[in-house]
């Protein structure tokens, strides 16, 4: 029903609203769940301040009291074609897992609820909001913060050496001139926003041999001195930086299609202590297709969960509700399900080494690419997204993340 033009309008209205708070969960439950449930309530917790500061404590408890009913309605909504009965228990287990979890219709489709092996993982489950709402608040003094953009991020990785793509040009945008770091090599670069996210504005720019000019769509004669114009419309005055467009290596040929986008791993790394060793958390990899510019799954682009002591790979899926799952690329036809990361172990030291220098914040997530020189950090995200099958609650996460919070005064 939602696919209709009413359905959507509701669900966009419906949707935006969910409950400031969260159950107590049932005696019987086990000490990790109750760990799941401690975090969930701390990132809730700063949801509803936000929340309070925003709107005033009149429409939250508002909002909180029609939340069942509300649920309800979402349910009935989602619930899927097929026979009576069965559209009844889907439509209460769809209320359920939005009053007794707080998962909305979002949550529950991109961790994929309707499987009978996912709804077994509910209270395991922490929701991307209640992530990036918590770990926005414990960074929020750190210094470290500013390294989640992609300059500052630049000179983090030349001050420790760390390998990364080379800059060629920046600008800080709007009428700002640029700086020329280094000469353009006679090859394709890719110019791309230095702070907006899930790929927007990346565009590839496709050097001419015969002209010896750069093209992209609506400037088909680009030099380094006629870019920043481009630049500046392109992305509406926002920052930007160039680099070379980098290829695939060989070795990731079944995860991306010949002379298409940088296939990548998030890599989810983890602090036990302030000063303890860093630990992976998990990850999911990214497999760009033949249309796209960039890799990441907003646009459409397939990732998959993969366990991180082997670097061995789930079945892939988009973002869409209900996606299906794949086990071979769609484009390339390369296995996917069971295929381990190729030099994984390199990929996963590097993100470890990364992170070793940042020492106040707890949790980053590392975007790593491998072109035929080997593995190079593409960027860091202290505010990272969660994953897609595995729950937050079944990896380190909790114990990376809960005593930061307890320190922080969570759940209050």
């Amino acid at each position: 029903m939602f696919n209709s033009a009413l359905g959507r309008a509701c669900k966009r209205l419906l949707d935006a609203n969910d409950s400031p708070w969260l159950l107590p969960l049932p005696p019987w439950c086990d000490s990790r769940d109750r760990q799941v449930r401690r975090i969930r309530r701390a990132g809730r917790a700063a949801m509803r301040r936000r929340l309070v500061a925003e709107r005033g404590w009149g429409p939250v408890l508002a909002s909180a009291a029609l939340w069942p009913a509300l649920a309800l309605i979402k349910a009935g909504l989602d619930s899927p074609p097929g026979p009576p009965r069965a559209r009844l228990l889907a439509l209460f287990d769809t209320w359920w897992l939005q009053t007794a979890h707080n998962l909305r219709l979002d949550d529950q489709h991109r961790f994929r609820l309707d499987a009978p092996a996912q709804r077994r993982k509910a209270r395991r489950i922490v929701t991307n909001g209640e992530n990036k709402t918590l770990l926005e608040f414990l960074n929020r003094d750190t210094a470290s913060r500013c390294i989640g953009d992609k300059l500052p991020f630049a000179e983090f990785c030349r001050h420790h050496g760390l390998p990364t793509v080379p800059l060629l040009s920046t600008c800080a945008g709007g009428a700002a001139p640029p700086e020329h770091l280094a000469p353009w090599p006679e090859a394709d670069l890719f110019l791309k926003p230095a702070a907006l996210w899930g790929g927007q504005g990346a565009t590839i720019l496709h050097f001419d041999s015969a002209r010896r000019t750069w093209a992209a769509p609506g400037a088909p004669a680009l030099t380094p001195d006629s870019l920043a114009a481009f630049a500046r419309d392109h992305l509406h005055g926002a920052p930007w930086l160039l680099q070379p467009r980098l290829a695939n290596s060989p070795d990731w040929a079944p995860f991306a299609p010949a002379n298409g986008a940088l296939a990548t791993v998030r890599v989810v790394t983890g602090r036990l202590l302030p000063c303890g060793p860093v630990q992976l958390i998990g990850g999911v990899m990214r497999f760009p297709r033949s249309h796209s510019t960039v890799d990441n799954l907003c646009p459409g682009g397939l990732g998959a969960d993969f366990d991180v002591a082997t670097g061995r790979l789930h079945a892939a899926r988009t973002l869409a509700p209900r996606s299906p799952f794949h086990t071979h690329h769609p484009d390339t036809g390369g296995a996917l399900q069971g295929a381990i990361i190729p030099r994984w172990p390199e990929i996963a030291a590097l993100a470890l080494r990364a992170h070793v220098y940042v020492t106040d914040i707890p949790t980053l997530g590392w975007d790593v690419a491998l072109p035929p020189c080997g593995p190079l950090l593409l960027e860091t995200n202290p505010n990272w997204g969660v994953q897609l099958d595995i729950p937050l609650g079944d990896t380190l996460y909790i114990e990376c993340l809960l005593q930061p919070a307890v320190t922080a005064g969570f759940p209050r």
